[in-house]
């Protein structure tokens, strides 16, 4: 995606969508990050209550998503320091903590000794001044960006896609959580379905969680008219995103037949629904195992969505994509079937470690199948 942004200091809103969607495996990079404000004296009691501010946001995010805060421990302003962690509304709490506390860390390398900054990952974004922010809306910092792919219909698209979204921003808020995700399919296709999430921060009144996302509505335009994706970035939270067609773009088979196609087809179809629903319950969206096929041979799987998806989407992604297996690879020792938002292989081998990361050319394979492999 191509980004730009306007530098101030401001929580976090986020709204992105996108019609084809990439792949994520970790927690890496943040997508964007702010410093500002004055400078604090090293070991002052400003960072003495900084410290403290961001263990005890550490601490208390988790169990909601939210968490807000501020510590003094006898200092006052200009020492006091404020903060907010949010966590997306999807996110579980072992990740959200996980989050939080990478998002703490960073920040504090990357904006040393400053009074005032602010972090936004995927899963998380974190703020802490040293002015109180609470209960206000901050558009003071916008981050943008954007898929680069143009989506064929631009003006169906982006009126399907502020539909979509100016529900969800009533939806989202008049819920307790401030977060809604829905989706909507487009006329025309069998496959094209537009994905959206949106979220506020929760020190926010029901009013001003609407305001703030129908205002953040309005700049799509200005960053991501016509595009397969975006996301803008301010005061609060907020994502959109879609994706589209789960048909296959490459399907791969071995050449091997199986011994008993009836048996091993009827095995292989309860191993896949088992994993997709694991999958899609699942934060990385990825699941494998194996089940018997005979004395001497086990049937081996791997599926697998972009994490982006919601839990729903997910399975009904790998359940479009298990239904090709019989026009690919019926009653064959192994195969593929790869989509844009997710993908599925099975073997009479074992190719996967159970303990270790799905490997990345299983997502994106550069070579058809030879002899015996798929």
């Amino acid at each position: 995606m191509s980004s730009s942004s306007s530098n101030n200091n401001a929580f976090y809103f986020l709204v992105s969508f996108a019609l084809l969607l990439q792949s994520a495996f970790g927690v890496t990079e943040p997508l964007f990050h702010s410093c500002s404000g004055e400078n604090f004296t090293v070991y002052g009691p400003y960072e003495k209550n900084l410290n403290r501010l961001m263990g005890f946001l550490y601490h208390q995010t988790p169990y909601t998503g939210f968490g807000l805060g501020s510590t003094s421990f006898g200092a006052h302003y200009p020492d006091q320091p404020y903060g907010i962690a949010l966590c997306r509304g999807d996110v579980s709490s072992s990740d959200c903590k996980t989050c939080v506390a990478e998002a703490s860390s960073y920040i504090r390398k990357s904006c040393p000794n400053r009074k005032q900054a602010t972090i936004w990952y995927d899963n998380c974004s974190l703020k802490y001044s040293d002015e109180k922010f609470f209960g206000q809306i901050d558009h003071g910092t916008k981050f943008y960006s954007w898929n680069t792919q143009n989506v064929t219909n631009p003006t169906y698209f982006n009126q399907k896609a502020k539909d979509l979204l100016t529900h969800l921003a009533h939806e989202a808020s008049v819920t307790p959580k401030m977060y809604a995700a829905g989706e909507l399919k487009l006329e025309g296709s069998e496959k094209e379905i537009v994905y959206g999430m949106a979220q506020c921060t929760r020190d926010l009144s029901d009013g001003d969680c609407k305001t703030c996302l129908d205002g953040l509505i309005g700049d799509l335009p200005s960053c991501c008219d016509g595009k397969q994706g975006g996301r803008v970035v301010t005061g609060s939270y907020w994502r959109f995103f879609s994706t589209v067609d789960s048909s296959p773009k490459l399907m791969l088979s071995n050449v091997n037949n199986v011994t008993d196609p009836v048996v091993f087809n009827r095995q292989l179809g309860n191993l896949l629904r088992n994993l997709s629903s694991n999958a899609s319950s699942s934060t990385s969206k990825f699941s494998v195992g194996q089940t018997n096929f005979s004395d001497f041979q086990n049937i081996n799987a791997l599926v697998q969505c972009t994490r982006d998806l919601a839990g729903d989407s997910c399975s009904n992604c790998l359940q479009d994509i298990i239904r090709y297996i019989p026009q690919c690879c019926n009653g064959k020792q192994g195969g593929r079937v790869l989509s844009l938002s997710c993908n599925l292989r099975f073997e009479i081998y074992p190719f996967f470690l159970l303990s270790s990361p799905p490997p990345p050319s299983l997502v994106q394979p550069n070579s058809t199948s030879q002899g015996g492999n798929s």
